[in-house]
């Protein structure tokens, strides 16, 4: 008799990955399918005290939350400076744990339930070496763009072609990782679950979940975003064009080797870690692994519809074969699981929170008050940084703009200090006629709030579609990871935005915001409203979304 299907989700302990991967499992539960949701403790810890996620998930018996360390000591800060100390800790610690719980443990075939796919983050190649070890397929879900991934998958062929790394580029480096306030949390795992699993969906960047996962016979499937994911397997192939790393310190140069974005890439739109000066780097290291066992998974899920990534899909579709566009996932999540029966009647959409910080509601009355698409948003997501100097040209521009704000400064984000005497009177004076200023918001509901009229935004993937969905034009400001090449999209292919990266000055600022909110609006607002109800038709009940998502459930289902 054939093991029930049961999944393993394994995300990367990021806001954006936890939040996908959370309503992945969802979508999977009401589709009869088991699911073990494996967290990071100080992340789960997190999770719970800000969310409502044991409420939602307690009426599903087949779901589970189970932790694992992060290989880090309690006292750790989990800065953003130190965020490789997350890989180091996750490959001594976290990758012997997770291999015996395939091997022996609460996810092997001898347990009662046992694993029958993994689902884990690309980026952790760990999870495909076990997974090959015990025999269990792996699908990736990578939570950067299509557009950022092709990339990554790009480099070898970047390095080859001389194209990376730049040589004599000056530039600054740029901090990735957790918030320095970052609370411990969770709990080890003390028993054995009573439900082996049968299928896992980690995290794209969690390559050690395939290797345990082929250790155990248990299938894995990922969860990647399109556009940036390109970039990322491209990585390779740029490496061996000679494209990465860069030989000058000219960064318009247009990049050629990432297939399908010879005509508009330039190297200033590639992942900010692709500005390096050599290839002896844990990061080079980390995007290669990646480049390298994501087209060996047996599939990838992709958080993208097939309209939005079409340039780079086809492309994709050479390395990996057997991809899942579910996106827009918080829209499909939405008119899916918000719809089922045992949901609606229990709780409404408004409740549903995955979020890693407390929501102030309080910004939706205030935005109640403001007229039609006249407000821009400000929120640089649950990673990037600035610098105080940085924070004064944003506040300068915003303010000399003349219109009202609703800004997002995340506890941490800012580098640096400074007290009240350092704010002009001005400045603080039109904030409080015009400006709502607090530390975090239901983006979702405050980007489909009538009036807001604008999103300067990090270009994170998440945000980037969930603006795409409510028809709101970006203004782009990208720090890290996927957002280079998701706000050269946004400017250059799309056309939803503008792309302000590698500047920050009060007059551009300003410029920015009237152009997405007065001179260029119905540009704009044009060209994000298309791309929205192609986002829609996809996630409809005959959409390329939906189709694609029951044949996700079909392959689970039938491993």
């Amino acid at each position: 008799m054939s093991p029930t299907p049961h999944a393993l989700i394994f995300p990367i302990p990021m806001q954006g990955p936890v939040n996908c991967m959370l309503k992945l499992a969802e979508l999977l539960c009401i589709s009869n399918i088991s699911v073990t949701f494996l967290n990071t403790e100080h992340i789960h810890r997190t999770l719970l005290r800000h969310s409502n996620v044991l409420t939602r998930f307690s009426r599903y018996d087949n779901f589970r939350f189970e932790t694992i360390s992060d290989g880090l000591p309690d006292d750790h800060p989990r800065s953003v400076e130190r965020f490789l100390d997350l890989f180091d800790g996750m490959r001594s610690v976290t990758e012997p744990v997770f291999r015996e719980m395939m091997v022996s443990g609460c996810f092997s075939m001898k347990s009662e339930c046992p694993v029958t796919v993994i689902i884990p983050d690309a980026s952790f190649a760990f999870v495909f070496d076990v997974a090959e070890e015990v025999g269990i397929p792996v699908v990736y879900f990578e939570t950067v763009s299509p557009c950022a991934l092709w990339t990554y998958l790009c480099l070898p062929k970047l390095i080859e072609a001389g194209e990376v790394p730049f040589k004599d580029v000056k530039t600054t480096p740029i901090t990735d990782g957790l918030p320095d306030d970052h609370p411990h949390c969770g709990d080890r795992i003390l028993e054995e679950c009573e439900c082996p699993v049968t299928v896992i969906e980690p995290d794209g960047v969690f390559s050690f979940v395939v290797d345990v996962a082929e250790e155990v016979g248990i299938p894995v499937v990922y969860l990647i975003l399109p556009c940036a994911l390109w970039t990322y397997f491209c990585l390779p192939k740029l490496i061996d064009a000679g494209e990465v790393p860069f030989k000058d310190n000219d960064l318009d140069v247009l990049i050629k080797n990432v297939p399908g974005t010879e005509n508009f890439l330039r190297r200033r739109d590639l992942p900010s870690f692709y500005r390096l000066e050599d290839l002896a780097n844990p990061v080079t290291e980390i995007i290669m692994m990646e480049a390298r066992c994501v087209p060996r998974a047996h599939g990838l899920i992709l958080n993208t519809f097939q309209a939005l990534d079409e340039m780079v899909l086809v492309h994709m579709r050479t390395l990996c074969p057997n991809i899942y566009c579910i996106g827009p996932i918080h829209t499909l999540y939405n008119s899916r699981v918000t719809s089922e029966p045992k949901v609606t009647t229990q709780r409404p959409q408004s409740n549903v929170s995955n979020s890693l910080w407390e929501e102030n509601v309080d910004c939706l009355s205030w935005l109640d008050t403001q007229v039609t698409r006249s407000v821009v948003y400000v929120s640089i997501g649950s990673m990037a940084m600035m610098t105080v100097d940085q924070f004064f040209e944003f506040w300068h521009g915003l303010v000399n703009s003349g219109k009202p704000f609703l800004w997002v400064q995340r506890p941490g984000s800012i580098i640096g200090e400074y007290d009240d005497n350092q704010v002009p009177k001005h400045l603080a004076d039109v904030t409080k006629q015009r400006g709502f200023i607090t530390t975090w918001v239901p983006q979702e509901a405050v980007l489909a709030h009538s009036a807001i009229g604008g999103f300067l935004t990090h270009s994170g993937w998440n945000s980037t579609i969930e603006s795409i969905m409510e028809g709101v034009p970006m203004i782009c400001w990208p720090q890290n990871v996927d957002q280079q090449v998701n706000s050269r999209f946004v400017n250059e292919v799309w056309k939803i935005g503008i792309d302000i990266k590698d500047t920050c000055d009060r007059a551009i600022v300003k410029k920015a915001v009237r152009d997405v909110i007065d001179v260029r609006r119905s540009e704009f607002i044009g060209s994000t409203r298309m791309l929205g109800e192609l986002g829609g038709q996809s996630v409809a009940e005959d959409g390329a979304s939906v189709m694609d998502l029951n044949r996700l459930i079909k392959t689970i289902s039938s491993l």
